[in-house]
């Protein structure tokens, strides 16, 4: 995990304007960010506004996108989540 990022918990519910408005400033502020979504309509939402966000940057930075599975503690048990790691990149 790089170092101090935030963690956005993303639910299938998840108003996908917000998260776009606080993956950007994430992305702004700290260079990276964190999307887990547990269930495919919340994967759907997150993978969304990654799209969304990067059409907000300018053409010549990129979001790097790195996916990947973890378990996350929920008051359900131990549940398995996409886990999207974000990164700026000047192309």
């Amino acid at each position: 995990m790089i170092k101090n990022t935030q963690i956005l918990k993303v639910g299938a519910n998840t108003n996908l304007s917000d998260l776009k408005t606080s993956t950007f400033e994430h992305l702004r502020s700290d260079g990276s960010v964190i999307l887990d979504a547990i269930g495919e309509k919340a994967a759907h939402v997150a993978l969304r506004a990654v799209i969304f966000t990067q059409r907000q940057l300018p053409e010549n930075v990129l979001i790097n996108t790195q996916p990947g599975m973890v378990v996350v503690d929920t008051p359900e048990g131990d549940r398995k989540a996409v886990r999207l790691t974000l990164e700026l990149k000047a192309s």
